[in-house]
């Protein structure tokens, strides 16, 4: 989708898919460390995992690129094209290149709708955010197990930032929207509280899907005879569902 030609090396690296791994990284020892602990460790747990992880960067370092040079060359040089907007495809996992002005034009005419997005001044976010931690510190003061999450809060928040994702299989290519909390003022403790609502899905209400294969295994042995199933597709459906009725109804 975009006018910048791609060469034949630039084209066969971008055919392996975003998430390939490149072998390249510059993760420190504390990254590893940190991304493998939880809160909940012992110290023995911690020491052992500190222990393997110190092993697997050891052997990593031993061990070749996974790509060739010229592939990575090529990656580079993209990356620094600023010409160009570089996305996984919302469905199928393809690889999307846009023209930068295309994208920054189709992220701008979805934050024009008004009953979905509000312009905030500056500073706004951040002022929610101290409220919202000091809403949260009351709460987890409350009990001992609440304040074993205080170190979640996160203490220098910043607001939530959004992307686009090309739907490649709808007409004229609209965006869906995806919004990342990380680094914000509830992420880190929603990440945690999140866990035991997960694994309660489906014990809740019967009429959960868990996925396709789910609701294959429900329809069998149903006879479908002088019956019509419907599917509908809810355009933009989290940004759709009103905030005080979905609370209430929690």
């Amino acid at each position: 989708m975009s006018t910048r030609p791609l060469t034949d090396t630039e084209t066969e690296a971008l055919s392996l898919g975003l998430k390939f791994d490149t072998g390249i990284g510059n993760k420190s020892f504390t990254d590893y460390t940190l991304k493998n602990s939880i809160w909940s460790d012992t110290e023995a747990e911690k020491g052992f995992k500190q222990g393997v992880t110190a092993c697997c960067i050891a052997l990593s370092a031993n061990t070749p690129r996974s790509l060739p040079r010229r592939y990575i060359s090529a990656l580079k040089e993209l990356g620094k094209d600023n010409s160009i907007f570089i996305s996984q495809a919302d469905k199928g996992g393809g690889v999307v290149i846009m023209d930068k002005a295309d994208y920054v034009r189709k992220m701008e005419q979805l934050l024009e709708d008004e009953d979905t997005y509000t312009k905030k001044r500056p500073g706004h976010a951040k002022e929610e955010a101290m409220i919202f931690n000091g809403k949260v510190r009351k709460i987890l003061g409350g009990s001992e197990m609440g304040r074993r999450l205080k170190h979640l809060i996160e203490e220098d928040p910043r607001p939530p930032t959004m992307r686009g994702l090309p739907k490649t299989h709808k007409p004229g290519v609209p965006m869906r929207p995806i919004t990342s909390g990380i680094g914000s003022a509830p992420h880190r403790l929603a990440k945690v509280l999140a866990k035991p609502l997960s694994k309660a899905m489906g014990s809740i209400s019967g009429s959960h899907l868990r996925n396709s294969e789910d609701l294959l295994r429900r329809l069998k042995g149903t006879s479908m005879r002088y019956k019509k199933m419907a599917s509908y597709d809810v355009k933009s459906l989290f940004t759709q569902v009103p905030t005080d009725g979905a609370l209430e109804a929690f």
